[in-house]
């Protein structure tokens, strides 16, 4: 699984070296689930704009695979 960029705007481009759909959750600082889906195929963009200058957890799940990542939500101040 790979995630970019980090620190995001906004949007986050993943990949999974898998053609199988992929189960994404976003948790807040606190452990609270902000974002859930799933996605077919297994790269994409996530539109994260609407969420908070901070960190995050994502949680990728292909099947019995998971993995972790924190991402750093950064607000653009020149929009």
């Amino acid at each position: 699984f790979s995630v970019w960029p980090n620190p995001s705007q906004g949007f986050l481009q993943y990949m999974a070296s898998t053609p199988e759909s992929v189960d994404i959750m976003v948790r807040d600082g606190m452990g609270r689930c902000v974002f859930k889906r799933r996605f077919s195929p297994s790269c994409g963009t996530l539109d994260l704009s609407g969420l908070s200058q901070g960190s995050y957890s994502i949680t990728f799940s292909i099947g019995n695979a998971v993995r972790r990542s924190q991402v750093w939500q950064k607000i653009d101040t020149n929009r």
